[in-house]
């Protein structure tokens, strides 16, 4: 009897917690990201953009602190080599146009979105890349392939029959596009196989193991 008790004392001081830290968190619009507020936890309404110069310091201590963001994130005409300031961003949605959208960031060559859970967008497309060096760097840069594969690999359809295009291009050869397309399955199938060849090897270890104790 004691011991009921004391689990229905647990699970009502967790489900305050829980109840607690929704209450507590700080929802704010989005915005250029120089003029966005601190130790916001989601972003609503209007698309969270990053453009021109960005002084890192100063962004990623705004950014720390958010965890969702269900309005975009554009990325436009930005200098740096290495997107890294949405490290704790959990989910990325947006119902009315592209999750992500890059435009002409000619050095880009990562995006490292390394909590990510769940990239999700309008009916067209979940990534939109316009006129964006990120192309031609990614197929230069595995590292690169493996940020937009990611990407794929957490894309959440709106229902297993109607899933939206995960990459559209606008403004790029298309050499460009196919030659990206082809790199992202062939990273794809690597890594498939990888699992593939591991799982052969372990298992012909263990066969040899059980036969090895069996002689003995």
């Amino acid at each position: 009897m004691l011991l009921i008790r004391m689990k229905f004392i647990v699970q009502l001081v967790l489900l305050f917690s829980f109840i607690t830290r929704i209450d507590s968190q700080k929802v704010c619009p989005g915005s250029d990201v120089k003029d966005f507020e601190k130790d916001c936890n989601i972003i609503d309404t209007k698309p969270l953009v990053f453009k021109g110069n960005l002084y890192e310091k100063a962004i990623n201590e705004k950014m720390s602190t958010v965890e969702s963001i269900t309005a975009g994130v554009e990325i436009i005409e930005t200098s740096v080599e290495s997107f890294d300031f949405l490290k704790n961003v959990a989910q990325i949605k947006n119902p009315s146009g592209p999750a992500i959208l890059l435009r002409q960031n000619k050095n880009l060559k990562r995006i490292i979105l390394q909590s990510l859970t769940v990239l999700e967008g309008g009916d067209k497309d979940v990534v939109l890349i316009d006129d964006n060096g990120f192309v031609s760097n990614a197929l230069k840069d595995h590292e690169g392939m493996a940020d937009l594969l990611f990407m794929e690999n957490v894309t959440s359809p709106k229902d297993a029959y109607d899933c939206p295009k995960f990459v559209t291009f606008v403004n790029h050869p298309k050499s460009s596009q196919v030659l990206l397309v082809f790199g992202i399955i062939f990273v794809a199938a690597a890594a498939v196989l990888t699992v593939i060849l591991l799982s052969i090897i372990f298992s012909i270890v263990n066969n040899r193991k059980e036969k090895n104790r069996d002689i003995f």
